[in-house]
């Protein structure tokens, strides 16, 4: 006879965990970054009886991967997550959680160690169920995803597979089945230095990189706009950094931009890349002297930022739909999200059904006075459980 799991870790438990992973410094300003909470979750995992490995990805940081076992013949289901946070800066004890009017505050809480927790206490209660899923039900905590995602991409290279996955980055439990891609790009004008008092002897790189940001005003900003995906808007492209000049007596021989493109399924990081390459053409044969050279910044260089588009009438989608309404007594439609996640990694390059359902409000996420709603972590357990015992079958 075995027991309903939902009925199986109690929405204290959850919170006392999370209280726990809040109070663990892992930032990337601290010794270690997220390392002490990688650590206290194989631990945890351990002590319940659960398969779980630290995956070493550099200097220490590991992957942490818990598997329940299936017995056979079922999909498996990976809850994904970060373990990282960003550093505590401005947020009053950002490290010590409280609670108040129905709200657990701290750094991490939202983004996104409140999916963390629940993921967590699913395992927990599925294998203090001691039901047997037909397939596995693996968490994967992985690092690095505010410093550019290295842990999901090492994972998904390592092998590590499910048939679906669930990352847990918060959107009030609405499934999220598409997101924009990413990158970043800095471009370098030269020019030649000469006295200010005798400009023409010059070559004013400034005035080259102001040709090109008139250029994505003027052309590509409008054509971006006309590419529209009915879940996410249209494409765009925001500079967002310009450095150049040394001091206004000298012609500056050197000015740097850097921007980002977010782009839409359908788009691809090459196309984006070429792109770029075209409007610096147009900027070369407008002007003479123009020497320009163009990279890709390191966060979107070394770990793709594709975009995510998933199937939004696929059998996860549909669970996920079902366990939400159960626990929220709404409708939860699949929906498009703005901020980037590991999810496009886990679906693009581990060839696995993705979705990204957590729970909280992106809008607390690197704030001040970051919370999750309580409510929302009770319900976001027991969807992960619900969802597992659906997918993966018993």
């Amino acid at each position: 006879m075995h027991t309903n799991p939902v009925q199986l870790i109690r929405p204290q438990e959850t919170i006392d965990l999370l209280e726990r992973l809040i109070r663990i410094p892992g930032h990337e300003d601290c010794p270690g970054q997220e390392k002490a909470i990688g650590e206290f979750l194989y631990r945890l995992f351990r002590e319940e009886g659960i398969d779980v490995e630290l995956q070493e990805v550099s200097d220490g940081r590991s992957n942490v991967i818990a598997r329940l076992q299936g017995t056979g013949g079922g999909k498996s289901l990976m809850l994904n997550g970060h373990i990282d946070t960003i550093p505590p800066y401005d947020m009053p004890d950002a490290l010590r959680p409280a609670v108040r009017n129905g709200k657990l505050y701290g750094r991490g809480a939202v983004d996104m160690l409140g999916a963390i927790a629940a993921m967590a206490s699913a395992l927990i209660a599925v294998r203090r169920s001691q039901i047997r899923l037909r397939g596995d039900l693996i968490f994967t905590g992985v690092i690095g995803e505010e410093s550019g995602s290295a842990g999901a991409w090492h994972m998904v290279n390592q092998g590590v597979r499910a048939d679906y996955a669930v990352v847990g980055e918060p959107t009030m439990m609405d499934i999220a089945v598409a997101h924009k891609g990413v990158e970043w790009f800095e471009i370098q004008f030269e020019g030649l230095a000469a006295h200010g008092s005798n400009p023409d002897a010059g070559i004013n790189a400034i005035y080259h990189a102001n040709r090109f940001i008139q250029k994505v005003r003027e052309t590509y900003i409008p054509e971006l706009a006309r590419r529209a995906h009915p879940l996410l808007g249209h494409s765009t492209v925001n500079i967002g950094e310009i450095r150049g000049g040394k001091r206004p007596t000298i012609v500056p021989d050197c000015c740097v931009v850097r921007l980002e493109r977010r782009y839409i399924p359908g788009e691809n990081r090459e196309q984006v890349f070429q792109e770029m390459l075209s409007l610096l053409e147009e900027v070369k044969q407008a002007e003479d002297h123009v020497k320009v050279s163009i990279r890709r910044m390191p966060i979107t260089k070394d770990v793709p930022h594709d975009a995510l588009e998933s199937n939004p009438d696929s059998p996860l989608v549909q669970a996920l739909s079902d366990a939400c309404r159960e626990e929220t007594g709404r409708n939860h439609a699949a929906i498009g999200v703005h901020f980037w996640t590991d999810a496009a990694i886990l679906s693009n390059y581990g060839q696995m059904e993705s979705v990204v359902c957590g729970p909280g409000n992106v809008a607390q996420a690197h704030s001040n006075d970051e919370y999750i709603e309580l409510s929302q972590l009770e319900a976001a357990t027991r969807v992960y459980i619900k969802t597992a015992l659906q997918i993966c079958g018993n």
